[in-house]
Protein backbone atom coordinates (compact mmCIF):
# COMPACT_ATOMS: atom_id res chain seq x y z
CA UNK A 1 0.00 0.00 0.00
CA UNK A 2 1.51 3.39 -0.63
CA UNK A 3 1.73 6.28 1.66
CA UNK A 4 0.08 9.48 0.86
CA UNK A 5 2.42 12.66 0.98
CA UNK A 6 1.20 15.00 3.86
CA UNK A 7 1.13 17.55 0.94
CA UNK A 8 -1.57 15.47 -0.83
CA UNK A 9 -3.23 15.00 1.71
CA UNK A 10 -3.48 18.33 2.98
CA UNK A 11 -4.50 19.15 -0.55
CA UNK A 12 -7.13 16.87 -1.16
CA UNK A 13 -8.73 17.58 2.16
CA UNK A 14 -9.21 21.04 1.38
CA UNK A 15 -10.36 20.54 -1.68
CA UNK A 16 -13.25 18.19 -0.18
CA UNK A 17 -13.78 20.89 2.65
CA UNK A 18 -14.23 23.63 0.25
CA UNK A 19 -16.73 21.47 -1.88
CA UNK A 20 -18.70 21.33 1.47
CA UNK A 21 -18.23 24.99 2.24
CA UNK A 22 -19.74 25.66 -1.68
CA UNK A 23 -22.67 23.00 -1.35
CA UNK A 24 -23.47 24.15 2.54
CA UNK A 25 -23.73 27.55 1.04
CA UNK A 26 -25.78 27.11 -1.68
CA UNK A 27 -27.93 24.94 0.67
CA UNK A 28 -28.58 28.17 2.66
CA UNK A 29 -29.25 29.86 -0.37
CA UNK A 30 -32.22 27.56 -1.05
CA UNK A 31 -30.85 25.58 -4.30
CA UNK A 32 -32.06 22.19 -4.95
CA UNK A 33 -28.83 20.07 -4.26
CA UNK A 34 -30.96 16.82 -5.90
CA UNK A 35 -30.67 18.59 -9.27
CA UNK A 36 -28.91 16.46 -11.73
CA UNK A 37 -25.56 19.08 -12.42
CA UNK A 38 -23.21 18.97 -9.70
CA UNK A 39 -24.24 21.54 -7.35
CA UNK A 40 -20.77 22.21 -5.70
CA UNK A 41 -19.13 23.62 -8.67
CA UNK A 42 -19.92 25.27 -12.12
CA UNK A 43 -19.15 23.53 -15.57
CA UNK A 44 -16.81 26.72 -15.71
CA UNK A 45 -15.00 25.18 -12.56
CA UNK A 46 -15.15 21.30 -13.74
CA UNK A 47 -13.31 22.54 -16.68
CA UNK A 48 -10.76 24.34 -14.84
CA UNK A 49 -10.53 21.49 -12.92
CA UNK A 50 -10.04 19.06 -15.51
CA UNK A 51 -7.81 21.24 -17.66
CA UNK A 52 -5.30 21.79 -14.63
CA UNK A 53 -5.64 18.53 -12.79
CA UNK A 54 -4.25 16.90 -16.19
CA UNK A 55 -7.82 14.89 -16.92
CA UNK A 56 -7.66 14.00 -13.06
CA UNK A 57 -3.93 12.75 -13.02
CA UNK A 58 -3.24 15.21 -10.49
CA UNK A 59 -5.56 13.40 -8.01
CA UNK A 60 -2.97 10.49 -8.49
CA UNK A 61 -1.92 9.60 -5.06
CA UNK A 62 1.61 9.02 -5.92
CA UNK A 63 3.77 10.97 -7.88
CA UNK A 64 0.90 13.01 -9.64
CA UNK A 65 3.85 14.89 -11.50
CA UNK A 66 5.01 11.97 -12.91
CA UNK A 67 0.93 11.02 -13.78
CA UNK A 68 0.77 14.00 -15.70
CA UNK A 69 3.85 13.88 -17.49
CA UNK A 70 2.80 10.44 -18.75
CA UNK A 71 -0.06 11.41 -19.74
CA UNK A 72 1.03 14.49 -22.00
CA UNK A 73 3.56 11.53 -23.45
CA UNK A 74 0.63 8.98 -24.06
CA UNK A 75 -1.06 12.00 -26.02
CA UNK A 76 1.89 13.31 -28.21
CA UNK A 77 2.73 9.66 -28.87
CA UNK A 78 -0.59 7.82 -29.87
CA UNK A 79 -2.84 10.40 -30.00
CA UNK A 80 -0.38 12.64 -32.52
CA UNK A 81 1.56 10.07 -33.57
CA UNK A 82 4.34 12.52 -33.42
CA UNK A 83 2.95 15.21 -35.58
CA UNK A 84 5.38 18.13 -34.64
CA UNK A 85 2.22 20.65 -35.94
CA UNK A 86 -0.07 19.12 -33.49
CA UNK A 87 2.10 19.28 -30.63
CA UNK A 88 3.12 23.11 -31.20
CA UNK A 89 -0.16 24.00 -31.52
CA UNK A 90 -1.39 22.36 -28.31
CA UNK A 91 1.46 24.52 -26.67
CA UNK A 92 0.73 27.62 -28.01
CA UNK A 93 -3.20 26.88 -26.90
CA UNK A 94 -2.25 25.02 -23.23
CA UNK A 95 0.03 27.38 -21.80
CA UNK A 96 -1.68 30.50 -21.86
CA UNK A 97 -4.62 28.71 -20.10
CA UNK A 98 -2.37 26.80 -18.11
CA UNK A 99 -1.04 29.58 -15.92
CA UNK A 100 -4.46 31.01 -15.94
CA UNK A 101 -5.79 27.59 -14.58
CA UNK A 102 -3.20 27.27 -12.33
CA UNK A 103 -3.48 30.82 -11.15
CA UNK A 104 -7.40 30.04 -10.79
CA UNK A 105 -6.69 26.80 -8.89
CA UNK A 106 -3.88 28.04 -6.63
CA UNK A 107 -6.42 30.95 -5.63
CA UNK A 108 -8.70 28.56 -4.89
CA UNK A 109 -6.90 26.05 -2.94
CA UNK A 110 -5.06 28.65 -1.14
CA UNK A 111 -1.98 26.46 -2.14
CA UNK A 112 1.29 28.51 -4.19
CA UNK A 113 2.07 25.32 -6.19
CA UNK A 114 -1.08 22.91 -5.47
CA UNK A 115 0.11 19.16 -6.61
CA UNK A 116 -3.26 18.99 -7.70
CA UNK A 117 -2.16 20.91 -10.62
CA UNK A 118 -0.40 19.11 -13.15
CA UNK A 119 -1.08 21.02 -16.63
CA UNK A 120 2.72 22.54 -16.22
CA UNK A 121 4.28 18.80 -16.22
CA UNK A 122 2.00 18.55 -19.42
CA UNK A 123 2.85 21.60 -21.21
CA UNK A 124 6.70 21.20 -20.02
CA UNK A 125 6.73 17.59 -21.53
CA UNK A 126 5.51 18.50 -24.92
CA UNK A 127 8.21 21.04 -25.01
CA UNK A 128 10.95 18.63 -24.17
CA UNK A 129 9.27 16.72 -27.38
CA UNK A 130 9.63 19.20 -29.79
CA UNK A 131 11.15 18.42 -32.78
CA UNK A 132 11.78 14.54 -31.25
CA UNK A 133 11.54 11.42 -34.01
CA UNK A 134 8.31 9.16 -33.61
CA UNK A 135 9.89 6.80 -31.89
CA UNK A 136 9.20 5.21 -28.30
CA UNK A 137 12.85 5.20 -27.46
CA UNK A 138 13.47 8.95 -27.79
CA UNK A 139 9.97 9.66 -26.13
CA UNK A 140 10.47 7.69 -23.04
CA UNK A 141 14.47 9.48 -22.87
CA UNK A 142 12.57 12.75 -22.87
CA UNK A 143 10.26 11.73 -20.07
CA UNK A 144 12.86 10.91 -17.93
CA UNK A 145 15.12 13.67 -18.53
CA UNK A 146 11.93 15.91 -18.37
CA UNK A 147 11.42 14.38 -14.76
CA UNK A 148 14.95 14.61 -13.95
CA UNK A 149 15.21 18.32 -14.35
CA UNK A 150 12.02 18.86 -13.17
CA UNK A 151 12.84 17.82 -9.60
CA UNK A 152 16.41 18.48 -9.83
CA UNK A 153 15.18 22.36 -11.10
CA UNK A 154 18.88 23.38 -11.92
CA UNK A 155 18.84 27.40 -13.10
CA UNK A 156 17.32 29.21 -13.52
CA UNK A 157 14.07 26.35 -13.09
CA UNK A 158 13.99 27.21 -9.66
CA UNK A 159 14.16 30.99 -9.77
CA UNK A 160 10.97 31.16 -12.28
CA UNK A 161 9.28 28.61 -9.52
CA UNK A 162 9.35 31.16 -7.67
CA UNK A 163 7.41 34.10 -9.67
CA UNK A 164 3.80 34.46 -8.40
CA UNK A 165 1.04 32.44 -9.67
CA UNK A 166 0.19 30.45 -12.45
CA UNK A 167 3.55 32.28 -14.25
CA UNK A 168 5.97 30.86 -12.24
CA UNK A 169 3.77 27.16 -11.70
CA UNK A 170 4.18 27.03 -15.28
CA UNK A 171 7.40 28.55 -16.66
CA UNK A 172 9.25 26.01 -14.29
CA UNK A 173 8.27 23.32 -16.16
CA UNK A 174 8.44 24.91 -19.67
CA UNK A 175 12.14 25.39 -18.30
CA UNK A 176 12.74 21.97 -17.48
CA UNK A 177 11.26 20.81 -20.92
CA UNK A 178 13.74 23.10 -22.66
CA UNK A 179 16.43 21.44 -20.79
CA UNK A 180 15.35 18.06 -21.07
CA UNK A 181 14.61 19.33 -25.26
CA UNK A 182 18.30 20.61 -25.56
CA UNK A 183 19.49 17.28 -23.84
CA UNK A 184 17.60 14.96 -26.05
CA UNK A 185 18.75 16.42 -28.92
CA UNK A 186 22.60 16.25 -28.08
CA UNK A 187 22.19 12.81 -27.42
CA UNK A 188 20.43 11.81 -30.76
CA UNK A 189 23.27 14.20 -32.09
CA UNK A 190 25.89 12.23 -30.35
CA UNK A 191 24.50 8.56 -31.06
Amino acid sequence: MYKLSAGYRETKIFALEKVAQERSAQNEKGLDSTNARPQFCSMKKALIYSFGTGLGTGFSPVAPGTAGSTLAVLVAYFLFRGNQTYLLLSLLVCLPLGIGAASWMADQLRIPDPSIVVIDEVVGMWVALLGVAWNWKLFALAFVLFRLFDVVKPPPVRQLESLHGGLGIMLDDVMAGFYALVAVHLIGLLF
